[in-house]
């Protein structure tokens, strides 16, 4: 069993990673929605 603090140390980690990669994937996906409205413009 790991202590309860490293459990939360991992546990602040992914969910940092999983908001920053998200927050990428999004600013990708917004980016492009954007210039494809542009190009049809």
């Amino acid at each position: 069993m790991t202590p309860p603090s490293t459990r939360l140390a991992y546990g602040a980690i992914i969910a940092a990673a999983v908001l920053w990669g998200g927050s990428i994937v999004a600013q990708k996906l917004a980016l492009s929605g954007f210039s494809a409205v542009e190009a049809s413009v």
